[in-house]
């Protein structure tokens, strides 16, 4: 039985994958629907059939005998419950992407402001007595306009560590990685933690994973200047 095809356009808009995606989904439920039902009556008409023709050298009823291959059909798992799988799988990673990025931008205003308010709260503490109590009260700096030069000028840091593990005496390798990006003042502005997946049998390869990480990070929060931390030698001498 075919499936239901339309025409996809895969733009660099998550929505519209988004909603290409649920779209494809509608059609291959709306298909298997049909599939299902002529299944059903085809069965139907066969047990009828073979029913009626039994009948006629009167044999025992062979009801069980067509339940039982309806079900092991039923067993073989069809292309358009397989492309449905891989759909839902698709917009769930659509979904997540979206819910990072979402985050990030939360991340990133919350990073200006934060660097604003440092920044301002230095000024104030900077400023002689006599011109605080001359126009102190009517001092301010409001967030916004000009509020990403402050996160331009200053250095952040981005601490990186992968470890592997070899667990006795089963010989599983355990891997993981953490990323921690702080501001100047060594405050954490964003972490990170994940078990390492197929590439991580190494030392050098669990530690190169995590310097990526942070790489990624410090892209998706727009630093402009960075200081990476490591304690591996071999990493840090391709510095």
């Amino acid at each position: 039985m075919s499936v239901p095809t339309s025409s996809l356009d895969f733009g660099s808009d998550p929505d519209d994958l988004q909603a290409i995606a649920s779209e494809q989904r509608r059609e291959i439920m709306a298909a298997k629907a049909l599939d299902s039902d002529l299944d059903f009556a085809f069965n139907l008409q066969l047990q009828e059939a073979i029913s009626a023709s039994l009948t006629l050298h009167h044999q025992p009823s062979p009801s069980s005998t067509v339940v039982s291959e309806s079900k092991m059909n039923e067993d073989v798992p069809h292309f358009p419950d397989l492309l449905s799988d891989e759909i839902l799988k698709l917009e769930q990673e659509l979904k997540d992407k979206a819910l990072s990025e979402t985050e990030f931008r939360k991340l990133k205003n919350d990073l200006h402001r934060r660097i604003h308010d440092h920044n301002v709260a230095l000024e104030i503490s900077r400023m002689p007595e006599e011109e605080w109590e001359d126009w102190g009260d009517n001092f301010e700096r409001p967030f916004g306009e000009g509020s990403s030069e402050g996160v331009n000028a200053e250095i952040f840091r981005v601490y990186f560590k992968g470890l592997v593990e070899k667990q006795f005496p089963e010989g599983t390798l355990l891997g993981g990685i953490g990323v921690a990006v702080c501001d100047s003042r060594d405050e954490v502005l964003f972490e990170l933690r994940k078990p390492l997946v197929g590439n991580g049998s190494s030392r050098q390869g669990a530690e190169m994973r995590a310097l990526v990480e942070g790489l990624n990070a410090a892209l998706e929060l727009e630093l402009k200047r960075v200081t990476f931390y490591c304690d591996y030698y071999t990493i840090f001498k391709y510095n």
